[in-house]
């Protein structure tokens, strides 16, 4: 079942924090669909169930509830994003050409991003290639 979402090609997005807001007993098994093949994007969803806006702890429940790696995460909830609102070839990763979108975080290292939970306050946001927000207020 898995392959024939793999070989069209479809971006399939997962939400991690629903799983862990209602408690489900048994969380969707996101690993088994990368293990496929499978390219996963993640999203916050906002609804009366899941009221939660942070991308930085949706990256780190996919770690703690699907098993993702935190390369994995980080790409799930960039690139892959991107991809699934078929804007990848514009947003979503850093590579020359693309629309500088960045958000800056306190880490020493990509990893951190998944195991200091509830670190998710960006130092500063970049848009479009200028500085929109540092932690000291707007730019």
């Amino acid at each position: 079942e898995y392959a024939l979402l793999r070989e069209a090609g479809v971006v399939c997005v997962v939400m991690p924090a629903l799983d862990f807001s209602v408690g489900h007993s048994r969380p969707f098994d996101a690993r088994a669909m990368l293990d496929a093949g499978v390219t996963l994007a993640l999203a916050t969803d906002m609804c009366p169930g899941c009221w939660l806006e942070s991308m930085p702890l949706v990256m780190q429940l996919a770690c703690r509830l699907y098993k993702f790696s935190p390369a994995e995460a980080i790409r799930a909830g960039t690139l892959h994003a991107a991809m699934a609102l078929d804007r990848g070839a514009r947003l979503g990763s850093l590579e020359p050409g693309k629309q500088a979108d960045i958000a800056v975080f306190p880490y020493e290292r990509y990893e951190d991003m998944a195991y200091r939970l509830g670190r998710g306050r960006a130092r500063m946001v970049i848009k479009s290639g200028k500085v929109v927000f540092t932690d000291g207020g707007q730019a």
